[in-house]
């Protein structure tokens, strides 16, 4: 640095001169060539905002209660955390296709490993469809309506060409291959290389195995979700991960991150943690395990937990509405009340 300019930084540093005066002083040395060692130091405002216009604010999930505090993080993980039967899949699922219609020109890919093409397949159809044909098992019946040839219902008919347009587009795709973590890793590689992606879904991070021997599984789920974290970083995309947790003990209706420790300490490479809770299906199972019969319930309320968030607020509980045949999350009617942090 030049001699004259390091008194001038010395003498505002101290006090000896006000900021006008440091102003007046520093534009008499602008022409001033900084030496080579220098340049790579130079970050002004103007390359500030530059990197600034470049950054991707993230994705909306489509659900403006939840849109108001968090955007899905791009060149990160997202992980949709819950327990068993609580919707962790249905989860993935809505935010997929609420994602296709507001980002149309992008392609989404949903990699299953608990259940088959199929399945996915009849369940997008089923939610694109909203036609119930069986209050208790609806992606059954729709199964058994495309296994039997059946034309008479419009509703299904129209949804099964929108998929099938979706899916000829590559707006969607279905993957139920069991990569390991490195076959998975080259094939996102290749799919962001022949196509502008959108979003990774992933359902879910414990059923991935790697080719490498670990001690202990624990162990092993961390290394696949950093093997995951390096993609989404290098290849600049969002990848949102399903994890499953357990029942948990005497306080089951509370998740915490904590919750998610067991599995690998995953929560430390995510950006973005949301957990997922339907009390519906938590007072379902309990009366089941004490041998009392319940009153199905249609509509019942769904609960999403801003466990972490880098970029923005944490402990934030929203409340969606979960329609159980057509396994559809929307936003709560008007006058349902949204909870902020404690």
């Amino acid at each position: 640095m030049n001699k004259e300019i390091e008194i001038i930084y010395k003498s505002y540093a101290s006090g000896t001169i006000d900021l006008n005066t440091f102003v007046e002083a520093m534009a008499e040395y602008k022409d001033v060539e900084p030496s080579q060692e220098e340049v790579d130091e130079i970050y002004t405002t103007d390359l500030l905002r530059k990197d600034v216009e470049r950054v991707d604010t993230g994705l909306v999930t489509g659900y403006s209660y939840l849109d108001n505090f968090i955007r899905i993080p791009v060149s990160a993980l997202t992980i949709i955390a819950g327990r068993p039967s609580h919707g962790k899949t249905t989860m993935l699922m809505n935010i997929m296709m609420r994602m296709i219609m507001n980002y149309s020109d992008k392609k989404f890919f949903f990699f299953s490993y608990e259940e088959p093409q199929s399945q996915i397949a009849l369940k997008l159809i089923n939610l694109i469809a909203s036609e119930v044909l069986s209050e208790y098992s609806n992606v059954r019946a729709i199964q058994g309506y495309v296994k039997n040839g059946f034309s008479d219902n419009s509703n299904i008919n129209n949804a099964m060409k929108v998929y099938d347009q979706l899916a000829k587009n590559r707006n969607v795709s279905i993957y139920a291959k069991s990569y390991d973590v490195e076959e998975l890793c080259v094939k996102i590689r290749q799919l962001v290389e022949e196509h502008d992606v959108g979003a990774i879904f992933i359902d879910y991070i414990q059923k991935i195995r790697t080719k490498r021997n670990f001690n202990s599984r624990q162990l092993e789920v961390q290394y696949v979700s950093n093997e995951i974290l390096k993609v989404a970083k290098d290849c600049g995309i969002a990848i949102i991960l399903g994890c499953q947790l357990g029942r948990g003990g005497q306080n089951a209706h509370k998740i915490r991150l904590d919750n998610m420790r067991e599995s690998g300490d995953i929560e430390q490479d995510a950006n973005l943690v949301l957990a997922i809770f339907n009390p519906t299906m938590e007072k379902e199972h309990e009366a089941y395990q004490n041998g009392v019969q319940t009153q199905y319930e249609r509509c019942v309320p769904f609960r999403v937990t801003i466990l972490k968030n880098r970029d923005g607020v944490v402990g934030n509980e929203i409340f969606l509405e979960f329609d159980r045949p057509l396994n559809k999350i929307v936003n709560p009617k008007i006058g349902v009340q949204n909870e902020s942090n404690d």
